[in-house]
């Protein structure tokens, strides 16, 4: 079943439990990044919550009983991903020690941005006239958060 007819028939897309897990899982971990760099130093904040995705991360492959295979061809964009994801996580914990999290997670939130000008660059994907009204809006959206 394809997703415009399940959203048509009035059921709930499968995806849309977990996207909207997302959004609270990130809502909370935006909130709390301010007072947590208030009371503990930024590379301890890192440690911890890396640490703590870590052990998550191997005690649901455990559960799992998930093997890793080193042959698998998309072994190094996961590996970029997660680099991606450590620096970029890393450079907004400094963010957002140095400034408010009222315009630092607004703003980091436009990350998209850098997904879809890569994905035309590299993937030559097109964009509609709706999408690049869309990074237009939302890059005037980064010049008034930066205000």
């Amino acid at each position: 079943m394809v997703a415009n007819e399940t959203a048509r028939r009035g059921a709930i897309p499968a995806w849309l439990p977990f996207a909207m897990l997302t959004l609270v899982g990130w809502g909370f971990w935006g909130l709390v990044q301010k007072p947590m760099t208030d009371r503990i130093d930024v590379w301890s904040v890192a440690l911890l919550q890396f640490s703590t995705t870590l052990a998550w991360g191997l005690g649901m492959a455990l559960v799992r009983r998930q093997s890793l295979d080193p042959r698998q061809k998309g072994l190094k964009y996961a590996a970029g991903a997660g680099l991606g994801s450590y620096f970029g996580s890393l450079a907004f914990l400094l963010a957002v020690d140095r400034g408010t999290a009222s315009v630092v997670v607004p703003l980091t939130a436009m990350y998209p941005l850098v997904t879809i000008l890569l994905g035309v660059m590299v993937l030559k994907e097109r964009l509609t006239a709706s999408h690049k009204a869309g990074v237009v809006l939302a890059l005037a959206a980064i010049f008034f958060l930066s205000r």
